[in-house]
């Protein structure tokens, strides 16, 4: 972790965890020539985690046939990513109409950000290194023969996870020394975003009569739950091993740019509770 944050040992083990992406973000923004500006009054989150809850879609109850869990990988940092979400690319209204809405993207929220072309994000550039030096630490552990060298790699790994998945905490919460509202609403409002555009595929790809590849192992498939960036599906007539694959092939049109929809797991039993 200190190596990845570029901290010391006694920072990492004692100091508080915002710590580690206020150094990165000094890091890169000294690096691409930018002053950090100082700490603003502190202001509330209008947009929630998505959540598709069983009592308002009547799910709840026990199921004793296989549920396929969905997870996206890297919801938060990869939309971070795709939509070039950062304080350096955030617009102001009065200035929307001097840059044009070509070189715009605009966020369910209604915030505009300047695309990458036109100015490339710190936080994208921050999340881009991470997000491939993990995959390059997962690739090398899975080719490690030495015990003390796969724990290594196994501990950078999930150090270069954690430290990517705390920079929205570090944008939306209160007690952050440079919390953005805009930035931390923009993210959930496009992760639920994201969400209902997988729950709408996955509907889609598992309706009466929709016949294709997905066989009769489908039939009765329907999503019960989701929750922030994970979607439970339940296949009531499929064994374990189908009910994987078959959410695998539901998921397939509902990914949003740089996010894939992977299946992560599934159970024999799950209970919804009311």
């Amino acid at each position: 972790m200190a190596r990845v944050t570029g901290l010391t040992i006694s920072q990492v083990m004692y100091n508080a965890q915002m710590i580690r992406t206020w150094s990165l973000l000094h890091r890169n923004a000294h690096r691409h020539n930018y002053l950090i500006g100082g700490r603003q009054e502190a202001g509330n989150l209008t947009e929630s985690p998505f959540l598709m809850h069983p009592i308002e879609s009547n799910t709840a109850g026990l199921y004793r046939t296989p549920v396929a869990t969905l997870d996206f990988a890297s919801l938060y940092p990869s939309l971070y990513r795709a939509h070039n979400l950062c304080y350096s690319t955030l617009l102001h209204p009065d200035d929307a109409a001097a840059v044009g809405r070509h070189s715009l993207a605009f966020t369910p929220t209604g915030h505009a950000f300047v695309k990458p072309e036109l100015r490339p994000g710190i936080l994208p550039a921050i999340l881009a290194a991470l997000m491939t030096a993990r995959a390059a630490t997962r690739a090398a552990l899975r080719t490690a023969r030495d015990p003390a060298a796969a724990a290594v790699l196994e501990s950078r790994q999930k150090a270069l996870k954690v430290t990517a998945n705390a920079l929205y905490g570090f944008t939306g919460a209160g007690a952050s020394p440079l919390q953005c509202v805009p930035l931390a609403d923009s993210c959930l409002a496009l992760g639920a975003a994201a969400c209902r555009g997988a729950i709408a595929a996955i509907s889609a790809a598992l309706a009466p009569g929709r016949g294709g590849p997905l066989g009769p192992a489908a039939e009765g498939g329907r999503v019960i739950y989701a929750q922030t960036d994970s979607v439970f599906v339940h296949f009531p007539r499929a064994t374990p091993l189908e009910a994987v694959r078959l959410g695998r092939q539901a998921s397939a049109g509902g990914r949003p740019a740089g996010a894939g929809l992977r299946t992560v797991s599934y159970a024999q039993q799950r209970v919804l509770k009311q």
